[in-house]
């Protein structure tokens, strides 16, 4: 399999006119100690290392007083511990979920409503009411109620604000997916 020549980029290559043609890049690499430190601990560590800490990176222990420096350390300990709870009682929930027998359908689990009423909570931070919206033409059958229900949407109240849980919080929303929990559609009790 052959390419055509403009498509080969080289660092000589031949122009239109058949002529040889340089080409030459020039980088300049500018690094203070602290960002080579934090390429170093990158790489030494790269399971700890995320897009969010390179974008917003904290401030060093040098521009703080050593009293202050302990107390960040500590706020942001609280606040990892905080997360990793809140994670931890998520998982509770889904295994607990899952051991009291739901319906399974293609290795999707549909969930009761207060269940998911009581999971959403879990990932969402001061999450103070949870509202699952029923399709309610999705209930009945020619004959009898049945016992599922389709998930019109989900409303979540954060801060006072209603907010769509789908749009709002597609992390959410993509971590239901990660568990395999359906929001499409719930168990009636």
């Amino acid at each position: 399999m052959s390419f055509p020549k403009s498509k080969i980029l080289s660092p000589t290559s031949l122009s239109q006119n058949g002529h040889n043609v340089k080409q030459e890049t020039n980088v300049n690499i500018n690094l203070t100690e602290r960002s080579l430190t934090s390429a170093i601990n990158s790489v030494a560590n790269p399971s700890t290392t995320n897009a969010a800490a390179d974008i917003t990176p904290s401030p060093s222990t040098e521009e703080l007083s050593p009293t202050e420096s302990k107390t960040h350390n500590i706020n942001e300990y609280k606040e990892q511990i905080n997360q990793l709870n809140s994670c931890v009682n998520f998982l509770k929930q889904v295994v607990h979920l899952i051991q009291s027998n739901p319906l399974i359908v293609s290795a999707v689990v549909i969930a009761t409503q207060q269940d998911l009423i009581n999971l959403i909570p879990l990932l969402i931070d001061n999450c103070s009411n949870v509202e699952i919206k029923v399709d309610e033409d999705s209930m009945l059958t020619c004959c009898q109620a049945s016992q599922y229900a389709k998930i019109d949407r989900i409303l979540v109240t954060v801060d006072g604000e209603i907010k769509n849980l789908k749009y709002q919080f597609p992390d959410v929303y993509s971590t239901f997916q990660l568990y395999n929990i359906s929001l499409k559609f719930i168990r009636i009790n």
